[in-house]
């Protein structure tokens, strides 16, 4: 069984890695500048920390939840329902 911990750093790894396709594809946002900080910060952290716990993992999705969340393309994006069911998900649980 995947522990919350697990799940939550692979979801963020993964908008983390989909921003960074999208910027390389010149996909931009009206709020690229926040985007692009967010990334920043959560991949700084995820590779400072280990967030080893779901305890830790917790705590850390909800103090970075508004970066978390911008790291989501637009509703224009075809997989957005499915990056915001998973981030409800993460946030819930």
């Amino acid at each position: 069984m995947i522990m919350f911990f697990q799940e939550a750093r692979a979801y963020i790894e993964k908008l983390i890695r989909l921003q960074a396709y999208l910027v390389s594809k010149g996909y931009a946002r009206v709020d690229q500048p926040a985007v692009l900080e967010a990334k920043e910060n959560l991949k700084k952290y995820l590779d400072y920390y280990h967030y080893d716990s779901d305890e830790k993992m917790r705590n850390f999705f909800e103090s970075n939840h508004d970066r978390i969340k911008a790291l989501i393309p637009g509703e224009n994006y075809r997989g957005y329902q499915k990056l915001m069911q998973e981030f409800m998900k993460l946030q819930n649980q």
